[in-house]
């Protein structure tokens, strides 16, 4: 949960991967007071490898101070950025003990959120879905090429109604999607329709800014458990 933006850490064994870093400005990032204290809580001193899935200040704003405080491998992102990075659109699938992760190609000559890194994560034969801010073009692509269903899914522009289409929603359906939007944001993500598309396949509907941070583990069966940090320790007014 970082307000309005994305950031997503995914850890296996001892690797450690970043997709996207929050809101950040010259000034200020979420990284700072959020993702900076998470690591070092958790003593984590580098990332062998950070995504930024497009150029956008609530997705690739705190890079500067994430990559000065810990040690990166890789940057790979979906367009142009500051930083030296390579395209994850050409990035090759890559394996981590038992987890397989790929790039899905859509758009890749876009620029702004078309541009997304999309990150398939398939642990066993459960499957997560990272969308960054794709909208209908992309998403229409990436149906063509062919698109299973997802255990999980974050769902795309963190629920604007220029994602997240009947189509993909049908195609993907997920048991969970997630919406990472800020409180009383100006954009009123995530829109109501778009919450009802997912409503009306069935799928749980997990949002950062009610249930705070999501967490997913593999359990020791290999089946992935979902709690909410908000669920696992609630505000002192949240308990009755």
């Amino acid at each position: 949960d970082i307000g309005q933006g994305l950031a997503i850490h995914i850890s296996v064994g001892d690797k450690h991967l970043l997709y996207d870093t929050g809101y950040g400005n010259n000034d200020f990032s979420m990284a700072q007071i959020s993702l900076l204290p998470y690591f070092q809580r958790r003593a984590i001193s580098g990332l062998d490898l950070l995504v930024i899935s497009h150029g956008d200040a609530d997705h690739a704003g705190g890079i500067n101070a994430i990559s000065n405080e810990l040690e990166i491998g890789v940057i790979l992102a979906g367009e142009e950025i500051p930083q030296p990075h390579n395209d994850c659109h050409k990035a090759k699938p890559w394996r981590w003990g038992e987890v397989e992760f790929s790039f899905l190609p859509h758009l890749s000559s876009q620029t702004g959120n078309n541009s997304s890194c999309v990150l398939k994560i398939a642990i066993g034969k459960q499957q997560i879905l990272l969308t960054g801010d794709i909208e209908k073009q992309a998403e229409r692509q990436l149906l063509k090429n062919g698109l299973n269903n997802y255990q999980i899914v974050i769902a795309p522009h963190h629920g604007s109604s220029s994602s997240s289409t009947v189509d993909f929603v049908k195609s993907t359906r997920p048991e969970v999607v997630v919406f990472s939007s800020g409180y009383a944001n100006q954009w009123h993500f995530p829109k109501t329709e778009v919450v009802k598309r997912y409503l009306d396949i069935g799928a749980e509907i997990l949002v950062t800014h009610t249930n705070g941070a999501i967490i997913v583990e593999q359990n020791s069966v290999g089946e992935l458990d979902i709690s909410t940090e908000r669920s696992n320790r609630p505000h002192f007014w949240q308990i009755n």
